[in-house]
Parts: C-alpha cells; sequence; structure tokens
C-alpha cells in the first residue's frame, strides 16, 4: 500500500469538521510503500526507537509530539526522516468516532458502549457504558489494571457494584464530565487524568471513580483504527510499539 492510499482511507473513516491541522495530520512523508505498521498513544523518541526496532514504514498515533515538551518534536522528526518511516496522527476524529477510543476501551473490558456524552471541542468523546452484569468495585478495577497492563487508582464513593459506568479515555478530569454520569445514574466514572476537583466532586456526588493513565487508557482506540487499515489493506501487518508506562506503575 502506498503513503497517499493510506491517507486517503483514514481521512474517510472521520468526520471532516473533526480533522483541523492540530487535530489530525501527517508530521513526516519519509517513503510512499507501507508494508508494516507500529501503532501507539504518543510520538515520543522512544516509539519511534520502537519502530525502528521492528522496522516498520508508518506510525500511527493518536497524539503528534508536542510542541510544549521542548524539542521532543525536532528530535521525532530527526529520527523518523533519517529513518525513513512515515507518521501520521489522529486525536479528535478517533476521539469522536463511533469506533473510538472510548468505544474500544469499553471492548476491552467487556462492556458495550451506548449513549455518548462529554462535550470536547463541539464532539462528543466519551461512553455510556455497561457491564453485561454487576460487578464489585475491586473486580471491576482488576479488569482496568489488565487492560492497561498497570496499576490504576480508585475511590470508592457508594456502596454500589458496577454495572453502568462512564469513560472518557485520556484527559477528562472535568467534573461536568462526571455530573453527565451522575445524572444518568452511573455506578462509576472512567478516565485517564484526574485532578483535585473530580476525586471531591465524585465523592460528593456518590460515584465511583477510577483513573489510569493517559497513554494506555486511549492505546486500545489506536488499535482500533489500525486494525481497520490491515482489514481493509490484508497486505500490511500492524505491531504495537513500546510506551513506558510513565504516569502508573505496569
Amino acid at each position: 500500500m502506498d503513503f497517499k492510499t493510506c491517507e486517503k482511507f483514514l481521512k474517510s473513516l472521520f468526520d471532516p469538521a473533526a480533522m483541523t491541522p492540530e487535530e489530525f495530520g501527517v508530521t513526516c512523508r519519509a517513503g510512499a510503500e507501507i508494508g508494516r505498521i507500529g501503532y501507539a498513544t504518543n510520538l515520543t523518541p522512544e516509539v519511534v526507537a520502537s519502530a525502528i526496532e521492528h522496522n516498520v514504514d508508518l506510525i500511527v498515533t493518536h497524539h503528534d509530539a508536542w510542541e510544549f515538551i521542548y524539542g521532543m518534536k525536532a528530535q521525532c522528526i530527526d529520527m523518523l526522516t533519517g529513518a525513513g518511516i512515515s507518521h501520521i496522527f489522529a486525536h479528535l476524529p478517533l476521539d469522536a468516532a463511533d469506533f473510538g477510543t472510548a468505544a474500544a476501551f469499553a471492548r476491552a473490558l467487556g462492556a458495550q458502549a451506548g449513549e455518548k456524552f462529554a462535550l470536547y471541542e463541539g464532539f462528543l468523546c466519551g461512553r455510556i457504558c455497561t457491564l453485561p452484569k454487576p460487578i464489585a468495585l475491586p473486580e471491576f478495577v482488576d479488569l482496568v489494571q489488565a487492560a492497561c497492563e498497570e496499576s490504576v487508582q480508585s475511590w470508592t464513593n457508594s456502596d454500589r457494584p458496577v454495572r453502568i459506568f462512564g469513560i472518557v479515555p485520556g484527559g477528562g478530569m472535568l467534573t461536568s464530565y462526571v455530573k453527565e454520569c451522575v445524572d444518568r445514574d452511573c455506578d462509576l466514572y472512567l478516565t485517564g487524568e484526574r485532578t483535585l476537583y473530580t476525586v471531591e466532586y465524585a465523592k460528593h456526588a456518590g460515584i465511583h471513580m477510577v483513573v489510569g493513565s493517559h497513554t494506555f487508557t486511549e492505546i486500545y482506540g489506536v488499535e482500533a483504527l489500525v486494525e481497520l487499515i490491515t482489514d481493509r489493506y490484508p497486505e500490511t501487518t500492524a505491531v504495537r510499539l513500546h510506551e513506558s508506562h510513565l504516569e502508573g506503575t505496569p
């Protein structure tokens, strides 16, 4: 598969209104032919090094390298160019997609993703999810830790078991997102980052809260995206690239 074909296919999967240059784009066009795709949540030197090790032609990530992590994006571009590896990222479009970060993480937990919620930049990026049966909070925490392959934080704020929960993977640290879950009678709110305010509000409202890492609550969305590419173009293969557990303990 050539890079232009891949880029065109990815664009066809998303709402054009979400595909601003900051939210969807190409960081490096290093080669035309793509046989092996590497995927990760973030573009970092560590991820590019893993791609080089795995002989990847294209890296697909959720986040571009951030300019405010000074010097990192330039280093990534130098490494990509030197190794002949292209890179494309999809942030808001993937969060907003029906198959995207929230729905994919819900599936990894064995839950059914339902109604959308959590408005971000004009798009609903969270999902109200339902487990097949109610389970105790410690059992739910075990599910999340197994999926993220790391320890997570949890707060017990009621005596309710968990069946219905709201999920906003990544940076879902707004109290308004927690309130939307409370208003929908959810048992729990699950996200990838937290602030004092979300912890305080969850306690006040009596809703359980579980917080994993930004990186590993979003990886399943990228995996779902890459699976669509390899299903459409079976001549390509995919490999998950290594990312350290900077935010949690594996």
